[in-house]
């Protein structure tokens, strides 16, 4: 396993498995010209995503799946919310960028049932282009 991936791995354990209670210790991971984006929403920095973050995982269980990278920088996973109040859920993919050995860029997408998310995905594995 490379560097990239273990650093991936470590930053997703620790924000997902511990709710994010000690993200804001994480910096040191994270790259100075950081940016989060929510659905192609506005540019956020990291301690906005990480209070979106605290947000969401006090009221939703989050399930990721296999984290994967085609090329050692830009690794990927998709993941499943359940919202246990509204007994709803959510799908989407989310996407880190690593840029000299810092987390550069994290890109969350969400859809509402699982058969946008599967139209998402479609669109994405025949597009030439890819969108970060």
């Amino acid at each position: 396993m490379s560097d990239n991936s273990l650093l991936v791995q470590f930053f997703v354990k620790e924000i997902f498995t511990n709710n994010a209670r000690e993200a804001e210790e994480l910096t040191y991971l994270i790259d100075p010209c950081f940016e989060y984006y929510l659905d192609t929403g506005n540019r956020m920095n990291y301690a906005q995503f990480i209070k979106g973050m605290k947000k969401k995982l006090s009221m939703a269980t989050v399930e990721l799946g296999k984290i994967d990278s085609d090329n050692d920088t830009h690794f990927y996973c998709d993941f499943e919310i359940s919202f246990p109040d509204q007994a709803t859920k959510a799908y989407g993919l989310s996407q880190v960028i690593i840029d000299r050995g810092f987390i550069r860029q994290i890109t969350i997408n969400y859809h509402n049932t699982a058969q946008e998310y599967n139209e998402f995905r479609d669109i994405l594995e025949k597009k030439n282009t890819v969108y970060l």
